[in-house]
């Protein structure tokens, strides 16, 4: 633990912009970067898009799922010199190993790199930066080990060996959509049944209180499977009903970019606090369902519509 007391001593006594720079790389890979995969769906590259989302809803189960399973505790539960910065404490809570921000590093950065990496160099060097920086940070921020984000980081790396060809099989027939959404829903089940009966370690802090409540942990497995399965009914949905087509112009790029936007946040944090008074297992599983469902299937519908709607006017009017 001396290298994270050495970050931290460094971390201490920075110019607070050096740690504000590190918290905002920190978070771009937990909230940005959907955001970042749905605005290339709908706007850049929908295929490549469907790659990524595949890669980050696998790798972000398969982190809350090995979390659940390892139920290590934080760094600063195990050495006592450790202190986590307060910017990072709403982002550090429960187990620690792996780091899942950088699962979802790797997993998006990872594939990007993969499919851009060689035709664009600013692409290249950009996705080589946050592969460094986000399992760094975590670490300056002291919230993971070494070992906690080399894992995480590999664990997404890993996913980008998983997604394409698992896309492209998928694509071939409704009959592999369904043995994949079957696949998924097993997988899913049996994780949840498993976390929900396995034995967790029940330390209790000097107030009492447990260390780590592992009730508090589930909910994010919930997520990701609601993550997961919104995904996996919306993208060949979308396939066979609505096939929407890139923009034709920045313009119209840039309007449905931040639209979507607008209603992918409308609806996550909005689900949120109306389902707020429900168990949170469940209001993750939904919320997180639906906020992909509607970003991967409603949301693009909508567009298409309007499109539609638009052009035969245009055609009304010319006529």
């Amino acid at each position: 633990m001396d290298y994270l007391v050495y970050l931290q001593n460094i971390r201490e006594t920075c110019p607070g912009i050096l740690l504000q720079f590190m918290v905002l790389v920190s978070e771009t890979s937990i909230y940005g970067l959907p955001v970042l995969i749905c605005v290339m769906y709908w706007c850049v590259d929908k295929e490549f898009a469907s790659v990524a989302m595949v890669n980050l809803s696998t790798g972000n189960l398969l982190n809350n799922f090995t979390k659940l399973c390892a139920a290590v505790y934080r760094p600063w539960v195990i050495d006592s010199r450790i202190h986590v910065a307060e910017e990072a404490v709403s982002t550090a809570e429960g187990y620690s190993f792996p780091s899942g921000h950088s699962t979802s590093c790797g997993a998006v950065f990872g594939t990007v790199l993969s499919e851009y990496g060689k035709k664009k160099t600013w692409v290249k060097v950009m996705c080589i930066a946050f592969l460094i920086m986000v399992p760094v940070s975590r670490m300056f921020l002291g919230c993971h080990t070494i070992e906690d984000v080399v894992f995480g980081l590999a664990l997404g790396l890993a996913m980008v060996f998983f997604g394409k060809p698992v896309v492209k099989w998928v694509n071939r027939s409704r009959r592999n959509e369904l043995i994949y959404l079957a696949v998924c829903a097993a997988v899913s089940v049996l994780m949840i049944v498993y976390v929900e009966n396995k034995t967790y370690p029940m330390d209790l802090a000097a107030d009492g209180t447990l260390l780590v409540d592992p009730d508090t942990m589930k909910p994010a497995l919930y997520g990701a499977c609601g993550m997961m399965f919104g995904w996996v009914l919306c993208w060949p949905l979308e396939r066979h009903t609505i096939k929407f087509a890139m923009p034709v112009s920045k313009k119209e790029a840039w309007v449905r970019g931040i639209l979507g936007v607008i209603v992918f946040a409308a609806v996550f944090f909005g689900l949120q606090k109306l389902l707020g008074g429900i168990d949170a297992r469940i209001e993750h599983l939904i919320r997180y369902g639906v906020t992909v469902f509607v970003a991967g299937y409603v949301y693009p519908l909508s567009f298409k519509k309007i499109n539609a709607l638009l052009e035969t006017k245009s055609k009304k009017t010319e006529a």
